[in-house]
């Protein structure tokens, strides 16, 4: 029996049982060929019923090879338009073996092949993805820190790390050109220490023992007009993991040599920050955040498919003076106790648009029983004001995906925003409910940044 996709929303709602058919009772008289006739009429419009019934949703965990040609469908099952890129684009993006960059074009029309950067030093980190500075470089981590040049193609290390030690935070400026990262000791005890400064120029601002959380790495730059600009770091807690986990907010000023982290966000509990839009400091969290089993299916890469995600979404602003939280906007509902652990709702890939006018996000459910299938939905959430005055919509559905495996990437402009599925990457324009294919690849990839198109 196909199994039906399942679709979470901001306010699930489950469908009634299907009503029971009666029974039908035994046949009391031997009418033999009566019962024969009866019998084949009955087999010729049962077949013909059966016909004309739809066809059902392909469950997401189906092979690769028999999923649905798009892996994104319009509300209600109905396919999205094609998407004409004009190829003006380029998109970034890591796979486990290295750094590419390929075209962002439809790749019906004009094929992509992605091209593998030479960047030595480079250890694939699915929680460490690199950066794309404004000024054409690639901030990337491995046995240290590394800035690639696209225009060059040459690579330089601008930070060392000692052999028992990890990177466990890479954060950079909107506009480049200030630097935060941490370090935790690979096993055992040792010092967790905080680095920021000018891009080629950190040092350490914060040290403390592992052993004493909360476990403290950055999370983002704080943005100011004039010259106290990108002054205040903000701290999450990593509770010693070091995959993308992040509980509680603290911020840290980096003009006070004697300062200690100050408490945005209570660090103890199940909450922490999701997104952080630097244009008016928009700051996306989650009051409480669960284990997702990871699917068994092989979709998701392995070192995130078993993490902590959102079960809600509040979106507040930061104010400087004094430096606090302003009070939220509840978009997403937490959820309680559930008697169903596939009724759960959950967040993954929150994304701003460039403008900061509205906030896209992956909502996915998963499977109680293997291969614990994930089932997933876009959402978008239109955004207006800021500061005091600022005010969000209530989410509204994008699509439905049946890809068994979704993440969302960077935006190529204000409306069209690239994802990676099933071993694809692809753009949506979420204005037009446009789709285009732009690069297959080889194994799971994930798109951090795109660009202007350089010469080939």
């Amino acid at each position: 029996m196909a199994l039906s996709q399942q679709v979470p929303g901001p306010e699930k709602e489950h469908a009634p049982d299907a009503p029971r058919m009666p029974i039908a009772r035994a046949v009391r008289q031997p009418f033999v060929p009566f019962l024969v006739f009866a019998t084949v009429l009955l087999l010729v419009f049962v077949v013909a019923f059966v016909g004309s019934l739809p066809v059902a949703l392909t469950p997401t965990n189906t092979p690769l090879a028999n999923m649905p040609t798009w892996p994104l469908q319009a509300p209600g099952n109905q396919a999205l338009s094609l998407l004409s890129l004009p190829g003006t684009q380029d998109i970034l993006y890591t796979e486990q073996d290295g750094i590419y960059m390929a075209r962002a074009i439809d790749s019906a029309t004009n094929p992509s092949a992605p091209r593998q950067l030479d960047t030595p030093g480079y250890i694939y980190n699915r929680a460490l993805p690199p950066r794309l500075t404004p000024h054409g470089e690639i901030l990337y981590s491995g046995d240290g820190l590394w800035l690639f040049d696209l225009a060059s193609g040459q690579s330089r290390q601008i930070a060392s790390l000692p052999r028992d030690q990890v990177i466990t935070s890479v954060v950079l400026s909107d506009d480049g050109s200030m630097l935060s990262w941490s370090s935790s000791p690979k096993v055992g005890p040792g010092t967790i220490r905080v680095y920021a400064g000018l891009l080629a120029q950190t040092s350490v601002v914060y040290q403390q023992e592992a052993s004493a959380c909360p476990c403290m790495r950055a999370f983002a730059f704080l943005h100011r007009d004039g010259a106290q600009a990108h002054r205040q770091l903000l701290l999450t807690n990593s509770r010693g993991d070091p995959r993308a986990v992040r509980f509680g907010l603290w911020s840290l000023d980096l003009d006070d040599a004697a300062a200690s982290p100050q408490q945005l966000l209570p660090g103890n509990g199940l909450q922490g920050p999701l997104a952080l839009a630097e244009s008016g400091n928009m700051l996306l969290y989650s009051s409480y955040e669960g284990f997702v089993p990871a699917p068994i299916d092989g979709s998701a890469p392995s070192d995130i498919s078993s993490l902590s995600y959102a079960n809600s979404l509040l979106l507040t602003t930061i104010a400087a003076a004094p430096l606090q939280l302003r009070k939220a906007q509840t978009l997403l509902p937490e959820q309680g106790e559930l008697s169903n652990s596939a009724s759960y709702h959950w967040v993954a890939t929150p994304r701003f648009t460039p403008d900061g006018q509205k906030l896209v996000y992956i909502e996915f459910s998963s499977d109680t029983h293997y291969p614990f299938a994930r089932h997933s939905a876009l959402y978008s959430v239109q955004i207006h004001g800021s500061g005091a005055q600022l005010q969000a919509q209530k989410p509204q559905l994008l699509t439905t995906a049946s890809a068994r495996y979704i993440e969302l990437g960077g935006w190529l402009n204000d409306h069209i925003l690239t994802f990676y599925a099933d071993h694809a990457l692809y753009a949506l324009d979420i204005q037009q409910g446009a789709i285009a294919h732009m690069v297959s690849t080889d194994a799971y990839a994930h798109i951090f940044a795109t660009m202007p198109a350089r010469q080939a």
